[in-house]
């Protein structure tokens, strides 16, 4: 039977896992693309269906949320039941012998797709959060999935943990990776900075915000951006963005400004001088972080699980790669949730510009060495086409 794979991918906002997934499919070459027979089920953001190459076409798939109090996550339930039957319905029409997912939602219809309705193709996993909730759904995707990817090394820490170990043999890793110049200069002064993702709490921008707010007397040449949006149809992130913007016209933020989700993000951070990122949980990688250092800027991050492996592993990749001693210790990460603590890293860095080069001459180069999108796309299609 020629093989068809389907990626199934709601595609409800842009993130790490979805700009991933594009990345991938836009970089096959046409052997690969005629090899692997792709189509994606979902991408229903219009982002999402402007960065979809032409080659691969694209079925409108909703996968109901999950979100909501006990009542209503029964509900849900039962949605997803049904909703994994007509993909059962819909994968039979069209031939399709293998099927991959990359977020939570994905892996639980693709889950009930398998133990509830016996689809027997092949599964293929790859982790991008650690939000799928309750953690023995880790136990039954190990069952059932054909081969399960961690995004990074935590994520594989997390997936041994929850995974019984007769399954351990199915994992694999493989990293986020960007396109990168080694040849792209570093900043060696900040002036503008940004903030850029999903407008949620567990983003964080509103202690961004308040940074700034902090930094707006002392430091008024200092300009802050946050880019990104809300997610429609979730109440929860709406009322944030709401908030954060509320915050902004209250403490009258002349130095803040709002921009929407972009289908670039490295074109975007090209724009601006330092990256700020601010997750108040823990993130399973942070592709932002290393698409920021891609571009040469400097980043200060939250020392959360993800953006802390990655600013840690640039750091001794200096020492023994480049012969280069940070000044301090972990200088680019800052402390959790503490606004406070993160308008001070920003005015150091400011403050102190002959610093900033030993943190961004050779980021392009450190991404180039270890987080390269030509060796990503490489060891994905080799599991995909086996």
């Amino acid at each position: 039977m020629k093989r068809k794979t389907v990626f199934l991918d709601q595609g409800e906002f842009m993130g790490g896992a979805e700009h991933f997934l594009l990345d991938f499919l836009a970089n096959l070459s046409p052997t690969e693309n005629r090899r692997l027979n792709p189509t994606v089920y979902g991408g229903v953001c219009n982002l999402y269906k402007e960065k979809l190459p032409a080659g691969v076409p694209r079925i409108n798939f909703v996968l109901p949320a999950v979100k909501g109090g006990k009542i209503l996550k029964v509900f849900a339930l039962f949605k997803l039941v049904f909703t994994a039957k007509k993909l059962k319905k819909s994968l039979k029409a069209d031939g399709v012998t293998q099927i991959f997912t990359n977020t939570p939602r994905a892996h639980l219809v693709a889950l009930l797709l398998k133990k509830v309705w016996g689809w027997n193709g092949r599964w293929v996993v790859m982790m991008h959060d650690f939000t799928l909730k309750p953690d023995a759904l880790l136990k039954h995707i190990g069952r059932q999935a054909d081969i399960i990817i961690a995004n990074s090394m935590p994520t594989r820490t997390w997936l041994r943990q929850h995974v019984e170990t007769a399954y351990h043999d199915k994992l694999r890793l493989i990293e986020n990776g960007v396109q990168t110049s080694e040849a792209t200069q570093g900043v060696t002064e900040i002036r503008n900075l940004v903030n850029l993702g999903r407008i949620d709490q567990r983003k964080g921008q509103l202690l961004f915000a308040q940074a700034a707010e902090a930094l707006q007397t002392t430091h008024p040449d200092l300009t802050f951006t946050i880019i990104g949006d809300s997610v429609e149809g979730d109440m929860e992130t709406q009322a944030y963005e709401t908030e954060l913007k509320a915050f902004t016209k209250e403490r009258q933020l002349a130095n803040m400004s709002f921009k929407p989700s972009v289908k670039n993000p490295l074109e975007t951070i090209d724009g601006f001088d330092a990256l700020i990122f601010t997750p108040t949980e823990p993130e399973t990688f942070g592709r932002v972080v290393i698409e920021a250092l891609s571009k040469g800027k400097l980043v200060l991050a939250f020392a959360q699980t993800g953006p802390k492996e990655i600013l840690e592993h640039y750091e001794r990749w200096l020492i023994k790669h480049k012969n280069l001693q940070p000044i301090a210790p972990h200088l680019q990460l800052v402390e959790i949730n503490n606004a406070a603590h993160l308008a001070e890293q920003m005015a150091y860095f400011t403050d102190n510009p002959a610093l900033i080069k030993t943190y961004t001459q050779h980021a392009a180069e450190f991404v180039t060495a270890n987080y390269n999108l030509v060796e990503t796309k490489k060891r994905l299609a080799e599991i995909l086409l086996v």
